[in-house]
């Protein structure tokens, strides 16, 4: 019989890289011969941070800031509507669901699961500052069954540092039965954080699947763009950024294209002459990748897809990086691809049409893969 697999991660984030690493592990697990099905659990903050229109509250407090937001995205709600709809549908496609939806953590800990093992990650979920935090992502509620954590990453922020109850994470980490991190600042911070000597970094679940796997699976739909074209991707369009990106599209003579409504309309990037793609969600995601010309990010995901579609792409380093964030940097070191994180001088005086060695880039993640998977059928089964 089939071992049933319950995941907890941001399958729910109105955001591509989070809903395609949810669907990665999710149909990689049923390829090793499990039953998964992802736990549909959404917390108050991510609700919030993901409305359609801006919530006028973070993290429980008021924000003024929103307020302002919100009053600069009413011209634009209709296309927020199509925004939100995009990625409802590619939820409702494409994940094995729980019948219940779960709205807070005590709704969790009061339901009787019986799944055999419970994973939670990748993504930001052991990142205890973000908006979309909750103890459930340290699977708090699960008294019966396997806890294991894959990929987790903790973002720039160390637990030990930043929260006032560390102990209480202690406890969680020691009721795992296996972890394993996404960046190698979360290997050192988790092992000194619950005295552990076992955690181990494994790639991203997007990486399981090939340009072709992941064609295949997700209907894209035909070519959206049909002109050459910039993808820009990131989670902060800072002005830093922008900048840089407006100006490689006037040394290229390319125009530059983004799929975010709130920072194209409301921030004001139309304004630079940034292009709003007429199709949003992971499926417009993957389509803008595979057809750019050049793909510039700050993204982690943005980063992993590149990768995966043989893209000339950067990663543009800024003074917003956080230099406790490593997540670029380990995983551009493990695809053995350092130099593709660079500065907006670098970026701007060279050549940065220019791609690398896709072949070589393969194998090696085709023996990361193999690594993860070795983790994952242990950690399950062993």
């Amino acid at each position: 019989m089939m071992k049933k697999i319950g995941i907890i991660t941001f399958h729910r984030s109105n955001n591509s890289g989070s809903m395609l690493q949810a669907f990665a592990l999710q149909k990689k697990l049923s390829d090793l011969g499990y039953n998964p099905t992802v736990i549909d659990f959404s917390s108050k903050g991510q609700r919030e941070l993901y409305s359609i229109m801006p919530s006028f509250f973070l993290k429980g407090k008021f924000r003024k800031s929103q307020v302002k937001l919100w009053l600069l995205c009413i011209p634009y709600k209709n296309l927020l509507i199509k925004e939100n709809n995009d990625y409802i549908s590619f939820l409702e496609k494409y994940f094995i669901l729980t019948k219940t939806q779960y709205l807070d953590n005590g709704s969790l800990c009061n339901e009787n699961f019986n799944f055999d093992a419970y994973i939670t990650g990748s993504d930001q979920v052991w990142n205890i500052n973000c908006v979309d935090a909750d103890d459930a992502y340290f699977l708090n509620f699960v008294s019966n069954g396997r806890k294991i954590a894959y990929a987790t990453s903790l973002g720039a922020n160390d637990i030990k540092e930043t929260s006032p109850n560390p102990d209480k994470y202690i406890k969680y980490l020691k009721a795992f039965d296996y972890i394993s991190v996404r960046e190698k600042n979360a290997v050192s911070q988790i092992g000194m954080l619950s005295g552990r000597n076992d955690i181990q970094m494994h790639i991203d679940p997007t990486l399981f699947m090939n340009q072709k796997e992941w064609t295949d699976t997700i209907e894209i739909g035909d070519r959206l763009i049909k002109e050459e074209y910039i993808f820009y991707y990131a989670f902060n369009y800072s002005k830093e950024v922008n900048h840089i990106v407006s100006e490689i599209s006037k040394k290229y003579n390319l125009p530059v294209y983004i799929m975010d409504v709130k920072n194209w309309g409301a921030r004001g990037l139309r304004n630079i002459g940034f292009k709003l793609s007429p199709k949003f969600g992971p499926a417009a995601f993957i389509n803008l990748t595979k057809y750019a010309k050049l793909v510039l990010t700050t993204s982690f995901h943005g980063t992993v897809f590149s990768v995966i579609f043989n893209k000339p792409f950067w990663y543009i380093e800024s003074s917003m990086h956080n230099i406790k964030d490593d997540r670029a940097v380990s995983l551009l070191s493990q695809l053995e691809l350092p130099n593709r994180l660079q500065n907006g001088n670098y970026l701007l005086t060279h050549d940065i049409l220019e791609t690398w060695d896709f072949h070589k880039t393969q194998s090696r993640i085709i023996e990361l893969q193999n690594q993860a998977y070795t983790y994952l059928k242990q950690s399950i089964d062993k």
